[in-house]
């Protein structure tokens, strides 16, 4: 028996929201995959994000970041929602640039997973770094923020195809 189109719109939505919090357990969880190499850490959720709003439309995207971004301010010690803001944007920028300027393909999602990150990775460091008058402000951003961009990107082919090839 076939799914009807709204049936396989839910079921596809549910296994993206099941993989937000599965990706967002496993990046908070102590020990857990991936590791740490040296200063860097993985967010996960970033390219995980980026690659389900390619695939999504406008306002799906816009919940699905909204989720990664509520379930990574649980996990931090600040819990202001900036990242349930940022992933917001990030989220509705991708999804519009896939549906009006980019097409879904794979370098598209990795240019866009590789813009986001970076930008990420900036505000990241100024709101909760700079701004904050952190001693060497310039290493940190170096040692940690970059690190975890680049390492963060390598996850991109991996989360493309696995929600690209979902349904």
């Amino acid at each position: 028996m076939r799914l009807t189109l709204d049936r396989e719109k839910i079921i596809r939505r549910a296994v993206f929201a099941l993989l937000i919090v599965l990706t967002a357990l496993a990046q908070h969880t102590r020990f857990a995959f991936p590791p740490r190499i040296g200063t860097a850490q993985a967010w996960l959720l970033v390219p995980l994000i980026a690659a389900i709003a390619m695939q999504e439309t406008n306002i799906a995207a816009m919940f699905f970041g909204v989720l990664g971004g509520l379930l990574w301010d649980v996990a931090s010690p600040s819990m202001d929602g900036y990242y349930a803001i940022m992933f917001c944007i990030l989220a509705f920028v991708s999804s519009t640039l896939a549906s009006f300027l980019l097409r879904r393909t794979f370098s598209a999602c990795l240019f866009v997973t590789g813009v986001w990150l970076l930008l990420f990775g900036l505000t990241h460091w100024l709101f909760f770094v700079a701004l904050k008058g952190i001693d060497h402000p310039g290493g940190i951003l170096i040692r940690y923020e970059l690190l975890s961009c680049i390492y963060s990107f390598c996850f991109a082919p991996l989360y493309y195809y696995l929600v690209s090839g979902l349904f």
